[in-house]
């Protein structure tokens, strides 16, 4: 496949996971009760999904303790993970101007570029967060988005000869090397993720695309069965095909 096709974007906005937020913490504060109270809250709303709720809680116990890092990141995480990316751009940017070598923040910032499209400035903001596993797979993600496949595999790759059990990892390195043409080998990856214990819809509708670049459409219609309808089934397929008729 050509690399930074539309076709291969597409799939990497598809398939490829996101380092994670950091997750909120319940560690020491020094708030005050009631700022504590709604942190507190914040974070059950976070645990139960619902970020909106968890932003409005932490933002309120930040109006009274403005200067609690804390809270001014958990606040950020969950502007996030609720799809409010300008507000938690500032947001990170924000403790970054009090403390550049914040790595929460950094991780933050990058995953926020990231899912703006922005590789390039998504580069710059997990480099300064080193060899930490979040900034390797942000730092891949990045590079695929560029089209610098082989660049990407190589973080991938530093993250699992650490920690061979990073299914984050071993997905997107599967995806790299979809993308850079070696289906057999990413197919050899996902395999066990989409069989093995702890297996996801997300790993098994990757398995079922890289079966469908090889033109096994059997196989690819009998794992996005497992958790699509009908109609997403066919409209995968119908993808699929697209993309190999549009040739390395």
């Amino acid at each position: 496949m050509r690399s930074r096709s539309p076709l291969s974007l597409a799939l990497l906005a598809a398939c490829l996971l996101l380092p994670a937020c950091a997750a909120p913490s319940p560690g020491a504060r020094t708030l005050s009760d009631k700022a504590q109270l709604q942190a507190t809250l914040a974070e059950r709303a976070a645990e139960a999904g619902n970020p909106a709720a968890s932003a409005r809680l932490y933002r309120a116990a930040l109006a009274q303790n403005p200067d609690d890092a804390k809270t001014a990141l958990a606040l950020a995480d969950a502007l996030s993970r609720g799809g409010k990316l300008a507000e938690a751009e500032e947001a990170y940017q924000a403790l970054l101007r009090k403390d550049p070598r914040d790595r929460a923040a950094q991780l933050g910032l990058g995953r926020v570029h990231l899912l703006l499209k922005r590789p390039d400035q998504a580069l710059a903001a997990f480099a300064g967060a080193g060899d930490d596993p979040a900034a390797r797979i942000g730092r891949g993600v990045a590079l695929d988005m560029l089209g610098r496949h082989g660049e990407a595999q190589a973080e991938y790759r530093a993250v699992l000869a650490a920690a061979p059990a990073n299914r984050t990892a071993a997905n997107n390195l599967a995806l790299s090397l979809a993308l850079s043409g070696d289906l057999r080998q990413a197919e050899g990856l996902l395999v066990p993720l989409a069989d093995g214990p702890g297996s996801e819809p997300r790993f098994r509708q990757n398995l079922a695309l890289v079966y469908g670049l090889q033109g096994q459409d059997g196989r690819a219609a009998a794992l996005a069965r497992a958790d699509l309808d009908p109609d997403a089934v066919r409209g995968n397929l119908a993808f699929y095909a697209a993309v190999r008729g549009a040739g390395p």
